[in-house]
């Protein structure tokens, strides 16, 4: 008798768990449509060239709105790419350079070119005691650890770099795979348990965790600000004169406060493959208010910390809410992520909830902040490049899934060989950007199949789209960064898909929204 009702009892048990994971997925997916803003902002390229066209068509006459009110369509506009990504894609280059002296020098060039050697004060400048004497140079400049190689394990170069520039611009930047290690890191795709995402997301009455970071991308970031806090600790106790394991806590605070946080305008995160996962996850976390992990990056960049805002709710009052919070990142941090993988991971059966989850915005309308991913990542862009597999990776049959992180943009970098009729021989690269909204990402850059149709190792590399990138700089970067002619030419996104597939280009096929706005669809973005 006992047996049966304890039996009855579990079996009560497992089908009301099971009703209320039901009634969770139903919340998670309360709207399938994804936020308006959101997927705007993905549908369009760099809003700054965005508004130099609408100048350029007021000029010409042939525009009548606001600036304020006309959107212009990017499916028929040359492309761009925002000066912050042109100009982070070389500090992320840099990450591959193994040594100290050699990467210095290129940092102090990459200031130049870009505009970061003007400084209300120089970032090499010396503090000087009586009689002239130098007492303390500002240090501008900080790295991790390189491992020396042998016959059996190769050479590790420094998994990150810290960079001052004279302008106040504090460049994060990781590098990406380079040594065994880091493929290891790759490879373990489980969810991981200890960030503050994973106790966020926890729902251990509905069976575990919704979503948390991959495990191997989540370990590298901790072997990252280890690192880092040992060396900017190490700086602390130089600026001291004393012995690195006698700083304090309070010291090294009270340092990078006022010693370095002080001279800091503003920060970029970059990184390519695993670097660039590693640079988002560092974007997510470093603000968190309560962790201790991250806090050598929070007390540095503490004037830059997100807020945390009311603002009322859409919908009407829904489950007794009129209101929730809205985090607002602050506009001096900026990330851009070259050719990274997907970094979230949950378990198989919730990956399509949460991933609706993390572009349309709303979740269960229990959270004091409803929509944290999407705003959190409101300042960070993904770039790739090509058939590249790397940012393909979700949605793959295993037993934690990857998920796409909500990113204001991605930008898919794409090129062509076209041969020129009747010139046997000739051939030109023929470019475009495209910007790759929400549904697009998933049905198309997700997936087994997505990996079917064809991907290129090489595409990863970031030498490999360097000219890509170079030659949409303006002609003065171009000249300093010794930009090489090659035979290319640049087209409109529509051009290139007509081009490509030699359609009409009543053809092209749209998918709008619900403001009336474009989006460029599937058959855009995935022409080949």
């Amino acid at each position: 008798g006992a047996s049966a009702v304890i039996t009855t009892g579990a079996a009560g048990a497992a089908t009301g768990m099971v009703a209320a994971k039901k009634v969770e997925e139903a919340n998670l997916l309360h709207s399938k449509r994804h936020d308006q803003h959101f997927t705007q902002l993905r549908s369009m390229l760099s809003a700054a060239e965005r508004f130099r066209d609408i100048l350029r068509r007021a000029r010409a006459g042939s525009c009548q709105e606001s600036v304020s009110e006309h959107v212009v369509d990017d499916r028929v506009r040359m492309p761009s790419l925002p000066a912050d990504v042109v100009r982070q894609f070389y500090f992320a280059q840099l990450a591959y350079e193994g040594d100290a002296d050699r990467k210095q020098q290129e940092l102090q060039r990459l200031f130049r070119i870009f505009g970061e050697d003007v400084t209300q004060s120089s970032s090499d400048s010396s503090s000087r005691a009586a009689g002239g004497k130098t007492a303390y140079v500002e240090p501008w400049f900080w790295h991790g650890q390189s491992v020396a190689g042998n016959e059996i394990v190769d050479h590790e170069p420094p998994k990150w770099y810290l960079a001052l520039s004279p302008s106040g611009v504090l460049h994060v930047v990781i590098r990406g795979s380079a040594h065994m290690e880091d493929w290891l890191k790759n490879l373990n795709g489980k969810m991981e348990s200890e960030s503050s995402v994973s106790a966020q997301y926890a729902r251990w009455d509905l069976g575990g965790r919704d979503m948390s970071f991959h495990q191997g991308f989540w370990t590298r970031t901790k072997e990252v600000i280890e690192e880092m806090e040992a060396a900017l600790r190490s700086s602390c106790g130089s600026y001291l004169g004393k012995d690195v394991g006698s700083v304090t806590d309070a010291e090294l605070e009270d340092y990078l406060r006022h010693k370095i946080g002080s001279r800091i305008t503003a920060a970029e995160f970059t990184g390519h493959s695993l670097g660039g996962a590693v640079a988002l996850i560092l974007h997510r976390v470093w603000s968190n208010p309560t962790g201790k992990r991250f806090k050598v990056l929070r007390f540095m960049l503490e004037r830059f910390m997100p807020e945390s805002r009311e603002a009322p709710m859409e919908q009407k009052k829904f489950l007794g809410k009129s209101k929730f919070k809205k985090i607002f990142p602050h506009e001096a941090i900026q990330t851009v992520a070259f050719s990274s993988p997907p970094l979230f991971a949950a378990k198989s059966d919730r990956v399509e909830a949460l991933q609706e989850w993390l572009w349309n915005g709303q979740k269960r309308w229990k959270e004091e902040i409803e929509r944290e991913e999407l705003d959190q990542f409101q300042n960070a862009q993904v770039v790739f490049f090509n058939n590249d597999p790397v940012p393909r990776l979700a949605f793959l049959p295993t037993g934690d899934q990857l998920l796409h992180a909500p990113v204001r943009s991605v930008l898919w970098l794409r090129q062509e060989s076209l041969q020129f009729d009747g010139m046997d021989g000739v051939a030109t690269n023929m470019r475009t950007v495209y910007p790759i909204p929400p549904k697009v990402q998933r049905q198309y850059f997700s997936g087994v199949e997505c990996l079917r149709r064809g991907v290129c190792i090489e595409d990863h590399l970031l030498a490999t789209f360097e000219d890509f990138i170079l030659k949409l700089a303006p002609k003065e970067l171009r000249r300093g960064l010794r930009a090489v002619t090659t035979p290319t030419f640049y087209v409109s996104p529509q051009e290139f898909h007509e081009r490509l597939i030699g359609a009409d280009s009543s053809e092209f096929s749209l998918e709008c929204d619900n403001n009336g706005n474009a989006a460029a669809s599937a058959s855009a973005a995935a022409p080949a």
